[in-house]
């Protein structure tokens, strides 16, 4: 299936969507923010998103279209499509090359999430094993110093 979503940010900027949807600019770019009370610009644009820096709010042009006009994110995708008549097909069948597509960046995703989960576990194991050897070798001038070594201390400066 054509990923509608994906289409619909490399097709329409956020600050693109937020001229559309009535917000002007400062010489800089910035707008005041509809979100909350804003007397002075405080919503800059980059890269196709959009970030409040006074109440956080962030995203890129399905997220500000569904949070102005309080639509879920589809409703969003249909009326970012509707009004810049982007003409993205929204009710046929996947081909099977956008279905093979589809899996592979499930897969990629998940491989990436396993990463990320590995990475979150093992990097603070590796600085306590990096600060135990370093405290351990501290003084050790020797190789017949090592005999001082506890365990923990000699499995750690093997890293």
């Amino acid at each position: 299936m054509t990923d509608v979503f994906r289409a619909v940010r490399e097709r329409v900027s956020a600050k693109d969507a937020a001229r559309h949807y009535g917000l002007t600019f400062d010489r800089k770019g910035w707008a005041l923010c509809p979100f909350h009370p804003d007397k002075h610009p405080s919503m800059s644009f980059r890269a196709g998103r959009f970030r409040c820096w006074a109440c956080n709010a962030s995203g890129d042009s399905i997220d500000f279209t569904g949070r102005l006009l309080g639509l879920e994110p589809m409703a969003a995708v249909e009326r970012l499509n509707a009004d810049f008549a982007l003409a993205l097909p929204f009710h046929r069948q996947p081909t099977t090359a956008e279905v093979q597509a589809a899996k592979r960046r499930m897969e990629v995703a998940k491989v990436h999430k396993a990463f990320e989960e590995w990475q979150e576990a093992f990097i603070p194991k590796l600085c306590v094993a990096y600060r135990v050897a370093h405290i351990a070798l501290q003084g050790i001038d020797t190789p017949d110093d090592f005999d001082r070594l506890t365990e923990r201390e000699a499995l750690a400066t093997l890293l």
